[in-house]
């Protein structure tokens, strides 16, 4: 951080601001696997999915 090399913001607050923004992307991770779930559900439910070889 550009405030941290500076000595204007402190190591523990750049710290808590990394981890906050690390918490989110994973929360947005989450998000889409949710996302993915729901619509290989709705796939599935109107009939797609692996058909057995003949």
């Amino acid at each position: 951080s550009v405030q941290y090399r500076e000595g204007t913001a402190d190591f523990l607050v750049l710290l808590d601001a990394e981890r906050e923004r690390l918490a989110a992307e994973d929360s947005q991770a989450q998000a889409q696997i949710e996302l993915y779930r729901g619509i290989v559900a709705i796939y599935k439910a109107l009939g797609g999915g692996w058909q057995p070889q003949a």
